[in-house]
Formats: structure tokens, C-alpha cells, sequence
């Protein structure tokens, strides 16, 4: 008995005067998981065909070419205005980083390969564990997660597509 009371008073408490009806409460629910699906669909896409498959792919391509570009940004500018301490590695030897980056985002974008989005979660977790060692004040967030879902995806895209591709 004492748990159907607090049951009821926590209900009629997170309802608001103008929400008495109990439809619209439920509409209101539905409203809310409907927008919050379309999260879903961004950090792990459903896969059912073989566009699908792409678009996954082109999260691991996107998160590559990001890759390139931010770190030739951080190569030029670290090149004329050397300021920022922990960018102070960064110097034109890692163009070769730019080029691996970019040449693994064309892989798995146009080409759909599956070696290459494999290594491309490898080369990016390897970067992360070697910066993280040799800068102990640093500490992962939320971005390392969302970087490495985006390259799963890749390789969940691309593994897709071409399973996909043999049944058709």
C-alpha cells in the first residue's frame, strides 16, 4: 500500500496541470523517443542494405579525412606561430601522417576496403596510446569515444557492403 502512494504522488507530481489526459502524455513520449532515435541512427547506424552500408562507411572515411585536416592545420600553424607547447612535435615530418590519413580515407570511402578500415582504427588507437604516454597530463574524453565509434562504423560499413555485395 505504501508503494501504490508514493507511486501515485510521484506521478501526479511529474505531471503538469495542463497534462490531465493521459493520451497526451503518451504522445508526448512518442514525440521524445522519435527524436531521440535519430541519435541512435548517428553513433550506430542501422545496416540493412548496401547503401546503408556505405553511408557506415563514410563515417570511418569522414573521421580519416578529419584526421588529415585538422593535423596539416596543426603542422602549418605549429610551422609559422610555434606557441602552443603540446603542439610542439608536430613539424613537417608529419605529413606522412596527413597522407596515411587521407589515403586510408579514400580507401574506405571509394574503394570500401576492409584492410584499410581495419587499420585505420589501429593507426588511430596506436596515436592515441602513443600521445597519452608521452603526455601523462592529458586525459581521454568523450571525443576519443566518439572518434573510435565513427571508425567502428567504418569497418561495420565496409564489412556490410561487401557481404551485401556477395548475396546480391
Amino acid at each position: 500500500m505504501t508503494r501504490r502512494r508514493f507511486h501515485r504522488a510521484r506521478v501526479s507530481f511529474a505531471w503538469s496541470e495542463d497534462m490531465k489526459d493521459v493520451s497526451q502524455s503518451r504522445e508526448r513520449w512518442r514525440r521524445y523517443r522519435r527524436w531521440l532515435s535519430q541519435f541512435d541512427r548517428i553513433y550506430w547506424p542501422r545496416i540493412v542494405d548496401r547503401t546503408t552500408a556505405r553511408r557506415a562507411a563514410a563515417q570511418g572515411a569522414a573521421m580519416d579525412g578529419f584526421s588529415a585536416i585538422v593535423t596539416l592545420a596543426v603542422i602549418f600553424w605549429n610551422t609559422f606561430y610555434p606557441v602552443i607547447p603540446i603542439f610542439a612535435e608536430f613539424n613537417l615530418d608529419h605529413l606522412l601522417d596527413v597522407a596515411t590519413c587521407t589515403l586510408l580515407a579514400w580507401l574506405i570511402y571509394w574503394r570500401l576496403s576492409r584492410v584499410a578500415a581495419v587499420i585505420s582504427l589501429g593507426y588511430y588507437i596506436a596515436g592515441q596510446v602513443l600521445f597519452f604516454s608521452h603526455h601523462p597530463e592529458a586525459h581521454p574524453d568523450f571525443r576519443l569515444l566518439i572518434y573510435s565509434l565513427m571508425l567502428i562504423n567504418g569497418i561495420r560499413g565496409t564489412f556490410a557492403y561487401w557481404r551485401y555485395r556477395s548475396v546480391e
